[in-house]
């Protein structure tokens, strides 16, 4: 009988010694993640090539860190279009320290195309007393409909100016000169100087 009692005691204690071992999960922090993935996930084409390429990083990986992770799902981040938020989920095994992680730039910027007019630069010019009306033609990026330039000489004793459609119309009064502003609606204007010469002197007028 004692030998009995001695023998379940020690069953007894082998059992409560293997009952106290637990099996602890390999922690993962997601920083440690967020390194291992690397840098290159930037300006790809939108969300699910971001998605693609994170699943990528975990195929056949031979990272000691991706290793424990299971997936990674990446989000839009709250008001942006470029940047995300990856939340990952650990394999069996293995625990996370901490929930997800941002990447800057991981979808390519649209390119913004403005639409606003824009009036080209427009070259100086260089005018005799009693030549005849120059026209200088204005070039107009996005224009907008009925909408038309003008354009205002600030010496008009020298020389004065007069539009026509895409055209302005100079035309030289004395001898001076006068800086002509063109503007259009909601385009930045543009100048250009006008020299009148007097007409006896040497060579001929020159549109720059």
């Amino acid at each position: 009988m004692k030998k009995l009692l001695t023998l379940l005691a020690a069953v007894g204690l082998t059992a409560t010694a293997s009952a106290g071992v637990v099996a602890c999960d390999t922690k993962i922090k997601v920083e440690s993640i967020k390194t291992a993935i690397g840098s290159d996930i930037k300006d790809l084409a939108d969300l699910a090539a971001v998605n693609s390429e994170l699943a990528a990083k975990l195929k056949d990986t031979t990272n000691a860190t991706l290793k424990g992770v299971k997936s990674l799902s990446a989000v839009l981040k709250d008001g942006s279009t470029t940047d995300v938020v990856v939340t990952p989920f650990a394999n069996d095994g293995y625990k996370l320290s901490g929930q997800s992680f941002e990447i800057a730039g991981a979808i390519k910027a649209e390119a913004v195309v403005s639409t606003k007019p824009v009036i080209a630069a427009i070259g100086d010019v260089s005018m005799k007393v009693g030549e005849e009306v120059r026209e200088v033609i204005v070039s107009l990026t996005n224009p907008i409909d009925g909408q038309n330039i003008s354009a205002v000489s600030g010496t008009p004793a020298a020389a004065t100016v007069a539009v026509e459609g895409s055209k302005i119309k100079i035309t030289p009064v004395a001898v001076g000169e006068s800086t002509i502003t063109v503007s259009y609606k909601d385009a930045e204007n543009v100048t250009f100087k006008v020299t009148v010469a007097d007409a006896a002197a040497e060579g001929n007028g020159a549109e720059n």
